[in-house]
């Protein structure tokens, strides 16, 4: 929603136009906690392999 709405900003005042848009490049840049929390957790159940090869198995 915050697209249409600096969209429509822009025809009433052009630098208030950008102001939805530096929202959500903001809203992009701070990192989400949840996402940040099942990294952690998913990176603590994976175990390194014994011969260090990261990638996995081969098909």
């Amino acid at each position: 929603m915050p697209y249409p709405t600096g969209i429509v900003l822009v025809f009433v005042t052009p630098w208030l136009g950008l102001v939805p848009f530096v929202i959500v490049a903001v809203i992009w840049l701070v990192p989400d906690r949840r996402v940040e929390r099942y990294l952690r957790t998913r990176a603590d159940r994976v175990e390194p392999s014994a011969d260090g090869d990261d990638e996995g198995p081969t098909p």
